[in-house]
């Protein structure tokens, strides 16, 4: 029996190569070169520099269901002269479900910065940086449904150290 596949499997090898072309003797294939056609690169334009509007005006927020119901905490701090959003999970009846919690902070100088919080946890937080303006805080919350809701959007205003 081993002597019978040791012979057939060389024999199926090559019977492979010969169906694939692979070994046919054949003489290779010689084109002729005719007139160049010239390559044209499109142009593309040059990117501009216009400014992107942004909105500072707050939307309207979603309220979510029982079962999905999750807090937050929204803080704007001066942290060593440094404006600092600081958005924290408070939790809630559906932190099982919570799959994610996206922050978008629309800053006053037009610069707008997202995060995001993977299965959070009671306490986990994302620091932003702001500025010594009012800023825009938006947070929604993506369940595991797929559904995403926006629970907190506000102008949020800045808090100098000495009141």
């Amino acid at each position: 029996m081993k002597s019978t596949a040791l012979f057939l499997l060389p024999v199926f090898i090559l019977l492979v190569f010969v169906s694939a072309g692979c070994l046919s003797g054949s003489e290779p294939m010689t084109t002729t070169a005719g007139t160049p056609l010239p390559t044209q690169i499109p142009e593309t334009p040059p990117p501009t520099a216009e400014p992107i509007a942004v909105s500072l005006a707050p939307g309207p927020t979603q309220t979510l269901p029982p079962q999905y119901y999750v807090e937050v905490q929204v803080e704007k701090q001066n942290q060593a002269g440094v404006p600092t959003i600081t958005v924290t999970f408070r939790g809630g009846t559906g932190m099982a479900f919570t799959e994610q919690v996206n922050i978008q902070v629309t800053r006053s100088d037009g610069v707008v910065e997202t995060a995001t919080m993977y299965k959070p946890k009671v306490g986990d937080e994302r620091n932003l940086k702001g500025t010594a303006n009012d800023d825009r805080v938006e947070v929604s919350v993506l369940v595991a449904t797929g559904d995403s809701y926006t629970i907190y959007d506000a102008l949020v205003p800045y808090q100098s150290i000495n009141p």
